[in-house]
């Protein structure tokens, strides 16, 4: 028997969930319009552009951190009716009011009953958040919102969410600072849109910090160097959870690597060492041809003794001058 699949989360967050669909449904309608559509890509942060409306995945991304952690391929779909104002669908290839009036009827009832194959609808869902996105049969969902039906037959995958407990947004110290998601005290990410992101997240019950107020944290101006540097800020490359994720591990272990680094002098740069009877020949010898030439009543000479004196005063502080920095223990090529 095929069932209905009910919101199993609480009020509120059913509520922000539908709203956040609800917003989908309405950015798509940007899609295609003089200014419509350069908005949409500005706030998709997609410098390149698009042509249309984006893809519901694609839009949950930029406000879900570790959206796709818990992923688990390979689940197996099955068959069942869903409301479609929890889904996120995708307005690529017209509207709802584009349907010619004859082909409402039987389109409503082919959505409400024709399961298909996977190719024709198949809804992911994330049962912890009471949210879908739509895989296939994504223009069907503002279509059946459209005409207020309350079902869709469609196939669906269950996706895997962190829990609440597991997740700490952390609120910036001033405005230039970007707002941060972290997962199990280690994986960072960059909400970059904090806003929409924090009702959803403060709805499913994560709470919010700041860096001071979590122990055991490495340095946050190192962290945000570190997220500059790795450009989460911006949209990554992929998809992959990994390329928008700073793991405060790397973290720890470069500033214990920059902790231990000590300061060395020529004679102290162990298992080398310093090969004094060439150093103090030369420094001598220049000492010697210097007070030589120095004393000799000719100018060009003198300037030449006085050059040569000072090279050997060089050489003497360039002992106490010259530091190397490096680990405790140095590791030498074979």
């Amino acid at each position: 028997l095929v069932r209905t699949l009910q919101s199993e989360v609480s009020t509120q967050l059913e509520l922000t969930a539908a709203a956040l669909c609800d917003l989908k449904v309405s950015l798509d309608r940007y899609a295609r319009e003089r200014m419509g559509q350069p908005f949409l890509d500005d706030w998709m942060d997609n410098p390149g552009g698009n042509t249309c409306a984006y893809h519901g995945h694609t839009f949950l991304k930029l406000v879900l951190p570790f959206m796709d952690w818990e992923d688990e391929p390979g689940r197996k779909a099955f068959q069942a009716f869903v409301d479609p104002k929890h889904v996120l669908g995708a307005s690529i290839k017209g509207l709802p009011e584009h349907v010619p009036d004859d082909q409402v009827e039987e389109r409503i009832a082919g959505y409400r009953s024709h399961f298909g194959s996977l190719d024709h609808a198949c809804y992911i869902r994330y049962r912890a958040l009471g949210l879908y996105w739509a895989h296939e049969g994504k223009h069907r969902v503002a279509f059946m919102r459209a005409h207020e039906q309350t079902t869709i037959a469609t196939w669906v995958r269950e996706a895997n969410y962190p829990e609440p407990e597991r997740i700490v947004v952390i609120a910036p110290r001033d405005e230039r600072d970007e707002w941060l998601a972290m997962l199990d005290g280690q994986y960072l990410q960059v909400l970059r849109r904090p806003r929409v992101s924090l009702r959803l997240l403060t709805d499913y019950g994560v709470r919010t910090s700041r860096w001071s107020e979590i122990p055991n944290l490495p340095n946050e101006q190192a962290v945000r160097e570190a997220i500059y540097a790795r450009r989460l800020h911006r949209q990554p490359r992929t998809l992959a959870e990994r390329d928008r994720t700073l793991d405060l591990e790397d973290i720890r272990k470069q500033q214990k690597s920059a902790s231990s680094l000590v300061d060395r002098g020529l004679h102290e740069l162990a298992p080398l060492r310093l090969i004094w009877r060439h150093y103090l020949y030369t420094a001598a010898g220049c000492i010697v041809a210097g007070l030589i030439l120095a004393s000799i009543p000719f100018d060009g000479l003198k300037s030449v003794g006085w050059m040569l004196l000072g090279t050997a005063f060089g050489l003497a502080l360039a002992l106490s001058l010259i530091r190397f920095r490096g680990p405790q223990q140095v590791e030498l090529d074979p």
